[in-house]
């Protein structure tokens, strides 16, 4: 599994293909960004879509990105698909990858 820099890293320098989907910005949470995750632990995504950019293409997109360079089990969340108070606690801990979006 890669670690939480090779996936951050994997995501700045794919930033040209990320804003084309409509990546507005990207990031982990979860046990992957605490540096917690062991060989079971899935990678816990956030991503916010622009406006024009969320759409059904985009999403299923980035998620043959995901599938075919992170090499494991993965989630794809996005702001509004999370529960307010769920959201607060993913803010709290969500590490984005540094990439104009």
């Amino acid at each position: 599994m890669k670690d939480k820099q090779q996936i951050l890293s994997l995501f700045e320098s794919n930033g040209g293909l990320l804003r084309r989907l409509g990546v507005m910005r990207i990031g982990l949470f979860g046990s992957v960004a605490r540096g917690d995750a062991t060989r079971d632990s899935d990678v816990d995504v956030l991503v916010e879509f622009t406006r024009a950019g969320h759409t059904f293409d985009n999403f299923n997109r980035l998620c043959d990105f995901l599938e075919t360079n992170i090499g494991t089990n993965y989630d794809l969340i996005t702001p509004q698909s999370l529960k307010p108070r769920v959201m607060q606690k993913v803010a709290n801990e969500v590490q984005y990858a540094a990439f104009a979006g």
